[in-house]
């Protein structure tokens, strides 16, 4: 007699001292979290430090979980044979969490139950902004056009479809502090333009270039505002226009330049 192989376990978020606040590693176990981040470490040598466990989640099909979070999160992963990703932890902890109460609600289960532990990283060290390997090749400029030539499009001029309409919201979270716009009013925008694709990756990469700026050290409001201006606005200026910009800009002139470097044109 066959016996079934439960499929429930966890989804984990680790962190490790040897990389800076951004890189995570988020996968999956059918093992306790903490047994899983030992073995981790201890089975590979290219790992210089253990790693600390930011949170993890129960969920009642832990293989379907990682796939989902992997897919969802696919625009910020480093490496497609490493589940690393480069992304703020508090979006990476939103993600999987929707994902496991979906999965747990699909397989009418309880709610997932948030695993915490005592995490030794410190998020306070400060480390300049670097280059963004994977902004290679991929645009972060606008065409500019004048602005008598502009028209707003209605909501619905194109029908996005749902892995879009999740990108935008993930993209929305990392700019919720910076972004005076609803969620809801965030993905309209991106219904009115015809061809929102190019659009989206545009706004992906802005999103990878300040959250690099939010985790480099800890910044007030007013230095994040106008780290999201300066970032929003490099994207559609250029040659004088550009130069006129980081004059009048209020941030640092490294906090500009590493910004200006770290946006692959």
């Amino acid at each position: 007699m066959m016996t079934s192989i439960d499929p429930s376990g966890y989804i984990y978020i680790l962190q490790n001292n040897s990389h800076d606040n951004l890189v995570l590693k988020i996968g999956f176990t059918t093992v306790k979290p903490e047994v899983r981040a030992k073995q981790l470490y201890w089975g590979s040598t290219g790992v210089p430090e253990h790693f600390d466990i930011a949170v993890a989640f129960s969920v009642g099909d832990c293989k379907a979980a990682e796939a989902e979070v992997h897919r969802r999160l696919d625009s910020y992963r480093i490496n497609r044979n490493r589940e690393f990703f480069r992304i703020e932890p508090r979006v990476a902890q939103a993600v999987v969490l929707s994902t496991c109460e979906s999965i747990n609600k699909g397989l009418s289960q309880p709610a997932p139950s948030m695993l915490t532990f005592k995490n030794e990283k410190s998020s306070n060290y400060i480390k300049p902004i670097p280059e963004i390997p994977e902004l290679s090749g991929k645009r972060l400029r606008r065409e500019m056009r004048p602005i008598t030539e502009l028209k707003k499009a209605p909501v619905g001029t194109t029908v996005l479809t749902e892995a879009q309409v999740d990108r935008i919201k993930i993209v929305h979270l990392i700019l919720m502090h910076v972004h005076n716009s609803s969620e809801s009013e965030f993905i309209d925008n991106f219904s009115r333009d015809a061809f929102p694709e190019p659009e989206l990756v545009i706004w992906e990469n802005i999103s990878k270039v300040y959250q690099e700026f939010d985790s480099t050290t800890i910044r007030n409001d007013a230095e994040r505002a106008e780290a999201f201006k300066f970032i929003l606005m490099s994207s559609m200026l250029s040659g004088c226009e550009l130069e006129e910009m980081i004059e009048d800009c209020k941030l640092s002139y490294e906090d500009m330049m590493a910004i200006v470097n770290s946006m692959k044109r």
